[in-house]
């Protein structure tokens, strides 16, 4: 009798490990299943991909909602309010980076990019302390002092609050 209660046992148990074993491998693939599923969805819908020689970043427009960017500049988080434009979204897509950017007449601080981000240029003639602009393309412009201005710009977004920024190279971080 104890032999058939041991049997019985020893079967019980082997088929709970099996069903065990069974059910961790049908959630393993179930889960691989829908993160391809899930992928094919993100390109199908209104979803831009860019490729910076890093992989392909994809932007959906729940990301981009809030309309901000962090940045640091010599070493203070300030809060970029983004432009609703297709110029700005493809500039979030480069982000997070960290650039040296030079200084311009004591007014603004600069970095040219390799590549253009498409946009359409206006002329300001007034351009304000915390304006974030693109020039030429490919060019991002950070001013730290209001100026009259003459040439065409895109306008990324504006930082509120910027302090006087220093004269000269500076480091700047743009994160998400």
């Amino acid at each position: 009798m104890k032999d058939i209660k041991r049997k019985a046992f020893v079967y019980l148990l082997t088929f709970l490990i099996c069903g065990v074993i069974a059910f961790l491998l049908y959630s393993t693939f179930d889960k691989k299943d829908t993160k391809n599923e899930n992928k094919k969805r993100s390109s199908n819908d209104n979803t831009e991909v860019i490729d910076n020689n890093e992989g392909s970043k994809e932007l959906d427009n729940k990301t981009f909602e809030d309309k901000i960017l962090g940045v640091e500049i010599d070493n203070k988080m300030y809060i970029i309010e983004l432009e609703d434009s297709e110029a700005a979204r493809n500039f979030l897509l480069l982000t997070p980076m960290t650039i040296e950017m030079e200084d311009l007449n004591g007014v603004e601080k600069y970095y040219y990019f390799n590549e253009s981000i498409k946009g359409d240029e206006l002329t300001y003639s007034k351009i304000s302390k915390g304006d974030v602009m693109l020039y030429n393309g490919n060019c991002i412009v950070i001013f730290y002092n209001d100026t009259s201005n003459n040439e065409k710009y895109v306008k990324i977004g504006h930082i509120n609050n910027l302090d006087e920024l220093k004269e000269g190279t500076l480091q700047v971080s743009f994160v998400r």
